[in-house]
């Protein structure tokens, strides 16, 4: 009889490619280096191990955001404007919006990025797109139209707007950013179970 082989988290980001000092801009306040170098090592020789703890949780989302940073072409498609996120994740990060924030804040991708959830046996299901305003200058807002329903996003802000449809259409108008080198305009999107992630 064949065991079924147990995913580990090295088996779907780079683990051994992240080095310590790299976490220790996002987590040196808190840990020191020794326990930084401690800990990957731990990752690495028990990658199926799941957090338990909310500190063991940040250090891991830590990992995952150096990962992502280090091979953005593993998991991101600059001609297609896509980024995909593996499905396993969700064994190791159980909130989905905070993996894909993480996602793009690794990759900073431009304009309007769709995200798909790539499954190994269903495949791709998009589960929302992020779209990223171009700021003029240090203040001001963007103002998104869904439905009938006015957003004011702050320059310097995020903000997630609930869209589960397939086709998303919504306006915007901005005095201080533009989308797509526009102040104003409609634009058709994917939605999904994040929705519309809206980072300024």
């Amino acid at each position: 009889m064949i065991m079924p082989k147990l995913t580990g988290l090295s088996d779907i980001i780079p683990l051994t490619q992240i080095k310590a000092i790299s976490l220790y801009e996002i987590l040196g306040k808190r840990l020191a280096g020794d326990i930084l170098e401690n800990n990957l090592s731990n990752r690495i020789l028990y990658p199926s191990c799941v957090s338990f703890s909310a500190a063991d949780l940040e250090f891991d989302l830590a990992v995952l955001r150096q990962a992502v940073k280090a091979n953005p072409e593993k998991f991101y498609n600059l001609n297609l404007h896509t980024i995909y996120i593996p499905e396993s994740l969700l064994n190791f990060y159980p909130n989905l919006l905070t993996i894909a924030w993480i996602f793009i804040e690794s990759i900073n991708p431009k304009d309007i990025t769709q995200i798909l959830l790539k499954s190994d046996k269903l495949g791709l299901k998009s589960i929302g797109t992020v779209v990223k305003p171009v700021a003029k200058g240090a203040s001001g807002e963007v103002q998104i139209i869904l439905e009938d329903k006015k957003y004011q996003v702050k320059i310097g802000t995020r903000m997630v707007i609930p869209a589960e449809s397939n086709k998303v259409d919504f306006k915007f108008e901005s005095k201080e950013a533009t989308i797509l080198g526009k102040d104003s305009g409609s634009l058709e999107v994917s939605g999904g179970k994040i929705g519309l992630l809206i980072d300024a």
